[in-house]
């Protein structure tokens, strides 16, 4: 989606339910274009979106959590006075090698990153939503390992994958 369409239905959304926030993927992309607008409207929540592997910029795991944490803290200095919200977190169990190398994507790569997201996470309180709950085999291309496709904490099949399984024996 692009963001002039996440920012339409995130304002829809806001409006609808009587909240009041916006809606980002990572900051670098859009800081000097978006985040102008947002300074001038004082929204006072923001939401960033933040998969681990975001479009292949990170190299591997042991990347992962410090550009969570750089893209985080980046938002936070900009709005110094504005509750932000990180949307989107998660790891993609497989990859065709189109912006996310194959071997930065398995089950035990995704425990690993939320083992570490949630431990961070929950010590600086940050609210935090993942992403997704459920493999979406529908999303991307026609190709089986597709990374948009398998971003789940189940598979489709409601199974868990291995970050979930000492919660939900199969």
């Amino acid at each position: 989606l692009s963001i002039y369409l996440i920012d339409h239905y995130g304002n829809r959304f806001k409006n609808e339910m009587g909240l009041s926030g916006e809606f980002m993927e990572t900051l670098k992309g859009y800081q000097k274009k978006f985040l102008k607008g947002l300074v001038n409207g004082l929204k006072p929540v923001v939401f960033i979106g933040q998969k681990g592997l975001s479009g292949g910029l990170i190299g591997s795991i042991h990347d992962a959590l410090e550009f969570t944490k750089q893209n985080y803290h980046s938002v936070v200095d900009h709005y110094p006075d504005r509750p932000v919200v990180i949307t989107e977190a998660g790891w993609t169990t497989a990859a065709n090698g189109r912006g996310i190398d194959p071997h930065n994507a398995s089950e035990e790569l995704q425990a690993s990153y939320y083992e570490q997201l949630l431990e961070w996470t929950n010590d600086e309180q940050i609210l935090t939503f993942v992403f997704e709950a459920f493999d979406e085999p529908w999303k991307g291309s026609p190709d089986p390992l597709e990374p948009e496709k398998h971003w789940g904490l189940f598979k489709l099949d409601r199974t868990p994958k291995l970050v979930m399984r000492d919660l939900y024996a199969e």
